[in-house]
């Protein structure tokens, strides 16, 4: 039974920082482009970004691709690709 609860535990534990992740990247993207970003919105792989958007904030992100990437890489956050 422990073996399971370390399990769960570990699940939970990276579940947990993946959901503090994608809300900081969500700031910085509202912040950068003015409009509300959810976390529910962003999709992330290893080191690529992809946001679930309207066509309009998607030209406005492409705009502001690299302004966007300064500033998550300023947080320690490693994301190379915006999509």
């Amino acid at each position: 039974m422990s073996l399971f609860k370390s399990i769960l535990s570990q699940i939970q534990e990276k579940i947990s920082k993946e959901n503090s992740e994608c809300e900081k990247i969500a700031r910085i993207i509202s912040e950068t482009l003015h409009t509300t970003i959810i976390a529910d919105q962003i999709i992330l792989r290893d080191t690529s970004l992809r946001l679930k958007v309207s066509p309009t904030i998607k030209m406005t992100l492409v705009l502001q691709q690299n302004k966007i990437l300064a500033a998550l890489q300023a947080e320690g956050i490693k994301i190379t690709t915006i999509q």
